[in-house]
């Protein structure tokens, strides 16, 4: 499915650069060069015990982007001084306080984004499944606990669908791959959201009235009274209109509608799904997408043949799903910095599918 997909993405640059795409070469390394490296390293690592530690890896930097958030709000609020603005000098961070909300914005925010569903997806599953044991499962508590605290602080429409999302997305996963739940650790975690979100409500004091309202406007897509939601009007009808063009192959990668968000990637957009369906047609749709419900297809299948592995598995399909939705209006997957929430759980499904063929060779 790799091999198809980078296929796929060379075809389309091709086009693109016959219809003149500003981006047709630069787009390369997202489409090409990336993920022929990821794919590289997943045939390095083809045993599920040498991915067990990207998984320790990934709470922690969940945690520590998460506490990092925290920090940088608390300074800003003057609660206390621990320096961490003048260490994220040039790093893009910034914050917005009124008497009505908070807003900020970091680098590692969209690490914080994945880290919910993710961790959801640890704590939810059977303790005899998980990879983590111990003082592990207690800062996977920890994590979860920061999570919900940065979710409502950052502001961010994107991470409240996301954590209205979570335990639903991780519920149905369960489901397909008949994992059933304990109902006392359901209610356990709700508990632990819950303080967690009032505790930080009251702390913060922030005013859920404004959240809702805030929340809802970015679906009043007719009116488009926010900027932000204003902007993401423009380029929809711009970039639907620019498909009808060419509804089968797309204008190619690396192409820009009537419309232009950044001069100096005029091809980017923070609609991604509708800017590939632009840029590479329904075939492109149907090559990438498919690649994705193959990913989901496989995972669940190798999850009930092999129940081990819903300890990785799980968790990292929740991830996804709920990554997959924030990608919708924020182009995460166009950078090389959150590939792998796509190519880490393809990692760990040819580790259990290669380890599953050895085994059935021995038996025969």
């Amino acid at each position: 499915m790799g091999g198809l997909c980078i296929t796929a993405s060379l075809f389309f640059m091709l086009n693109g650069a016959y219809h003149s795409a500003p981006g047709a070469l630069r787009v390369g390394s997202v489409y090409v060069v990336w993920p022929l490296l990821f794919l590289f390293f997943i045939g390095l690592l083809n045993r599920p015990d040498q991915l067990s530690p990207f998984l320790k890896v990934l709470v922690i930097a969940e945690v520590c982007a998460a506490i990092m958030g925290v920090m940088f709000v608390a300074e800003a609020l003057d609660y206390l001084n621990f320096g961490i603005s003048t260490l994220l000098e040039g790093s893009k961070a910034s914050i917005g306080i009124s008497d009505e909300s908070i807003g900020y914005s970091l680098p590692n925010l969209s690490t914080v984004i994945y880290a919910l569903p993710f961790l959801l997806g640890y704590l939810m599953l059977p303790r005899e499944r998980t990879h983590l044991n111990g003082a592990w499962r207690l800062f996977v508590w920890f994590g979860l606990l920061l999570a919900v605290i940065v979710l409502l602080i950052a502001g961010r429409r994107a991470f409240w669908v996301i954590a209205a999302a979570s335990p639903f997305v991780v519920f149905i996963l369960a489901e397909q791959c008949k994992i059933h739940f304990d109902i006392k650790k359901l209610i356990v975690l709700a508990t632990v959201i819950l303080v967690g979100a009032v505790a930080t409500i009251a702390i913060f004091d922030i005013n859920i009235e404004v959240i809702w309202d805030d929340l809802v406007s970015g679906f009043e897509f007719s009116g488009a009274h926010d900027l932000s939601t204003h902007l993401r009007k423009e380029q929809y009808f711009s970039l639907l209109d620019g498909w009808m063009e060419n509804p089968v192959l797309g204008a190619g990668l690396g192409s820009s509608a009537s419309v232009i968000r950044n001069e100096e990637l005029p091809w980017a957009y923070e609609l991604t799904y509708l800017a590939i369906l632009f840029q590479t047609g329904v075939l492109g749709i149907f090559v990438y997408g498919g690649a994705v419900v193959w990913i989901f297809a496989r995972g669940i299948d190798v999850i009930r043949k092999q129940p081990e592995s819903s300890g990785m598995l799980i968790p990292l399909l929740s991830g996804l799903v709920c990554f997959l939705i924030a990608n919708a209006t924020n182009p995460y997957l166009q950078k090389f910095d959150y590939l792998w929430t796509l190519f880490l759980p393809v990692a760990v499904l040819n580790a259990y599918l290669l380890n599953n063929n050895k085994l059935e060779f021995k038996l025969q």
